[in-house]
């Protein structure tokens, strides 16, 4: 499953909510992902002025203004596309660490196709359209429990409200209308192939009709699956 939101304000987004994996001293350390992030020299792990200059818009090596400063604190910094495993993956990883890897094969895959889907508005020459620029600026945090503190293997891929349109040559705010309204067919994206390697391993899925997009794993109750999913929708 996939949800997207946008980030506004000037908060820490990734030291509050993302560094902290619901355990007590565990810290998560972010992964840089995207054409967007090569395009800055951004690799490996996330370093946090890195992050916090991409949400004021500037270059995270020089700080130079990558983009026209947007207007009020309402602006938007980020965009939160969050990828969850299916509860019966998070479970069986309890038991069988390889299933993490269905997950593992899932957000990559939803990544590359959200990148397809970026987009920069152009106002020029009387023009006022979206252009597909394919490149995102992303930092992925791997998550494994909710706040509840039950399994709940989910990535965060944090989108920087950044995109390089190739055709005028400069950084633009993100146009990330396409992605939202795919949202469902993204979703479908991450669920395959997940599905693809948990077969691969031998188990035996199902869909969980009661939970539309969701994969159930035969073997696995549906009350046990109620069991670990506290305070979830």
């Amino acid at each position: 499953m996939l949800t997207i939101k946008a980030i506004t304000g000037d908060e820490s987004y990734a030291a509050q909510h993302l560094s902290n994996n619901h355990s007590v001293g565990e810290t998560i350390t972010g992964q840089w992902m995207g054409r967007g992030a090569e395009l800055l020299g951004l690799q490996g792990d996330v370093r946090m002025e890195e992050f916090e200059a991409l949400c004021q818009g500037k270059h995270p090596s020089t700080g130079e203004l990558l983009k026209q400063r947007e207007n009020g604190d309402s602006a938007r910094k980020l965009y939160d596309c969050t990828g969850y495993a299916p509860k019966a993956v998070s479970v069986m990883a309890l038991e069988d660490p390889r299933v993490i890897e269905a997950h593992n094969a899932g957000v990559p895959a939803l990544a590359d196709e959200m990148e397809l889907l970026a987009g920069a508005r152009i106002r020029k020459d009387g023009v006022n359209d979206t252009r597909l620029t394919s490149n995102l600026v992303i930092a992925r945090y791997d998550h494994t429990v909710s706040a509840e503190l039950d399994p709940h293997i989910h990535s965060h891929l944090v989108a920087a409200n950044l995109t390089y349109d190739g055709v005028e040559g400069k950084w633009k705010a993100l146009d990330a209308r396409q992605m939202y309204a795919q949202s469902t067919y993204l979703t479908e994206v991450y669920r395959n192939a997940a599905a693809k390697v948990l077969n691969s391993l031998g188990y035996e899925i199902y869909q969980r009709v009661e939970h539309g997009w969701d994969i159930g794993i035969v073997g696995l109750s549906e009350e046990l699956l109620q069991k670990f999913s506290r305070g979830e929708s």
